[in-house]
């Protein structure tokens, strides 16, 4: 008798189990569909149920991110809560649910729960993990927690490599920065200017470069031997040397730096920069090379178009803006009316409003206002060269 008892509840057992798997399934595709109410019944009703510990993990997260979905933070801090309650050794779902309890407890302004959470996403990566580590340090710094900051530094940071220090310090200087913290960016550049590395030198450069004003650590521009720059430098820190150059007006600097940054990243943004700079020094190669990279990675109308307009390269832009406005794009026609105006280019005025009107953007009113206005721009702009005024 026992012995079917024994088989009995096992037989119990392992269709529970397929029927839970079943209804998860279930619950899944109407998520997938969009059907969430559906969706969140058969969840809160599998979760009343004796799950196991993997099961719950799954039923929990589901809900807690159609609450997320619904902005219901209380149900859906209840549900990532009750993850982290599980003690599960699985990883992701802790991390995950600690971060999402950290942004709702940021939200909120509740800083002593976002520590908790920072805290315990540090604890589950041991440290490892730079961004995170970078975010209990701005938490500490901000709550004034310096005991904390102290052992911080002393168990793990001064452990750290060169790379990783620089990279920290990096991050906690953007951060300060953005926040317009100024006593507490310089605290991370002169950490920055102690790592004592190629990077970290161009780095602190760039960096410091943000406070020459006030600042007296600033190296000179001349100090930097651009043959040593590698394409291991952090590509934000290139692009950042590059203007520096660019409004020094050592253009060929500038250029050198561009091409370091195209063998790191090849996209239709860099090039288009690099395609700047080629054309003011007539470099008919690479200019054939680039365009055609455009041409083959971008959307060849309004977009492009747009984005070369953005950089100042009227040129290339009138030529994607006319062929959108063939493909009856009418926002091409306002973009092109600036160009025309700014070139003082009459015959492609003429030729742009008799399009206009053709496609109907404009009538002949317009087009008439639109001319006196070009005349009076023009008398304007003559009458101000004749006095000397920029």
């Amino acid at each position: 008798m026992k012995k079917l008892i024994i088989i009995f509840s096992l037989f119990i057992s392992i269709f529970s189990m397929a029927s839970t798997d079943d209804e998860l399934q279930k619950a899944s595709k109407l998520i997938t569909k969009g059907e969430l109410k559906k969706a969140q019944i058969i969840l809160e009703n599998l979760s009343k149920e004796n799950l196991s510990k993997e099961v719950s993990l799954r039923v929990f997260n589901n809900l807690a991110l159609i609450y997320n979905s619904w902005n219901n933070v209380e149900e859906s801090s209840k549900y990532y809560t009750k993850i982290l309650e599980l003690h599960s050794d699985d990883n992701w779902y802790n991390i995950n649910s600690n971060q999402k309890l950290l942004s709702y407890a940021l939200d909120e302004k509740d800083y002593d729960s976002a520590l908790r959470y920072m805290e315990n996403i540090n604890s589950l990566t041991k440290y490892t993990e730079i961004p995170f580590v970078a975010n209990l340090i701005y938490l500490y710094e901000n709550s004034n927690k310096s005991d904390k900051l102290f052992n911080l530094n002393n168990l793990y940071i001064e452990k750290m490599s060169k790379n990783n220090k620089l990279m920290l310090y990096t991050l906690l200087f953007n951060m300060f920065y953005e926040d317009k913290n100024i006593d507490k960016s310089l605290k991370y550049l002169d950490k920055i200017k102690l790592i004592q590395t190629s990077e970290a030198k161009l780095t602190y450069f760039v960096y410091a470069n943000k406070f020459k004003n006030i600042y007296d650590g600033l190296l000179d521009i001349e100090d930097i031997n651009i043959d040593s720059i590698k394409n291991d430098i952090d590509i934000n820190i290139l692009d950042e040397l590059k203007n520096i150059y660019i409004i020094n007006n050592q253009l060929e600097k500038a250029y050198k730096i561009i091409n370091i940054m195209l063998e790191k990243s090849y996209t239709p943004r860099i090039v288009m920069q690099a395609l700047k700079l080629a054309t003011i020094f007539e470099d008919a190669q690479n200019i054939r090379k680039y365009t055609n990279f455009l041409e083959i990675n971008s959307d060849r109308g309004y977009n492009l178009g747009i984005a070369y307009f953005n950089e100042g390269m009227d040129e290339y832009a009138e030529k994607y803006l006319l062929k959108a406005l063939e493909e009856n794009d009418k926002r091409s026609y306002y973009i092109l009316l600036r160009i025309y105006f700014h070139t003082f280019n009459d015959k492609g005025l003429d030729n742009l409003l008799d399009k206009a009107i053709k496609k109907d953007i404009i009538n002949e009113e317009e087009k008439n206002k639109v001319n006196y206005e070009y005349l009076q721009y023009k008398e304007y702009k003559n009458r101000k060269e004749r006095v000397g005024v920029k």
